[in-house]
């Protein structure tokens, strides 16, 4: 079997057991409303829980229709969700970057997972298989409800996402994917992957980006965009106008949307 096929064992890696490691990962986790909201003891005990996993470029987490065995935390690098399309290709769903934390557990109700999880670069994530976690929520009984809100959080973003790509425009679509894939101020995508993503041809994209950057709210990079003015990004997601008009660079670092 090549690399980009071999999938790491949920149970297969050493768990966090080093007092520097778990701090570590709480550190980059932080980040993740969901995981925020939970008690800090909580915390240090789901990363406990789970299995430290490096992961090469192409490498699988797991594919499409296996058994569903728990969640995943990303700490470094990106993991690419995609699912396979009657036409025999697969669709880019998202490019998931730290603090991610996503997956399907036992108490889903699904058995099967719906979409298949690879390393976009080099990744390290965490693993917490369903034997870990039925083991977390028999000494925290907040755990099975903690599980249950993150399932309800999933389904509201491919909500959200299915919303946007609907009714927004082009420009609206290209600043929300932005806001979903970017980790402290850096979008780590390419302009192709991000044309996928939004569902349009990259020269439509490209356009918009080299408009977004004229005026300063991004800078395009090697296989990155940085975000300059994330209100300004926003401001574009919140706007249901069509054509948008970039208002100039304001001391607020706003942006105003007015029909063409």
């Amino acid at each position: 079997m090549p690399p980009s096929m071999q999938k790491p064992d949920f149970g297969g890696e050493q768990p966090l057991s080093h007092c520097h490691r778990t701090q570590h990962a709480v550190g980059i986790l932080s980040a993740n409303g969901w995981f925020a909201s939970k008690p800090l003891e909580w915390q240090r005990e789901l990363c406990r829980a789970g299995r430290r996993v490096a992961l090469a470029p192409g490498q699988w987490i797991y594919g499409q229709g296996d058994e569903t065995n728990g969640l995943c935390a990303v700490l470094e690098g990106a993991l690419r969700l995609e699912a396979p399309l009657a036409c025999g290709h697969d669709a880019l769903l998202a490019i998931l970057s730290p603090p991610a934390i996503f997956g399907l557990t036992t108490n889903s109700g699904l058995t099967s997972r719906l979409a298949t999880a690879r390393a976009a670069r080099q990744t390290t994530v965490l693993l917490f298989s369903n034997s870990a976690l039925e083991q977390l929520a028999a000494r925290f009984p907040q755990t099975t409800q903690a599980l249950n809100d993150l399932q309800g959080q999933q389904l509201g973003m491919l909500v959200r996402l299915a919303a946007h790509l609907l009714v927004s425009p082009p420009l609206g679509r290209i600043a929300y994917r932005l806001d979903q894939v970017a980790s402290n101020g850096v979008a780590s995508v390419s302009q192709s992957d991000l044309a996928e993503l939004c569902g349009l041809a990259r020269k439509i994209v490209n356009a918009h980006l080299a408009r977004l950057e004229a005026d300063g709210v991004i800078q395009r990079g090697y296989r990155e965009i940085r975000i300059l003015r994330p209100r300004a990004l926003e401001a574009l997601i919140c706007s249901a106008d069509a054509m948008p008009q970039l208002s100039g660079r304001g001391g607020g670092g706003e942006m105003t949307a007015t029909g063409a």
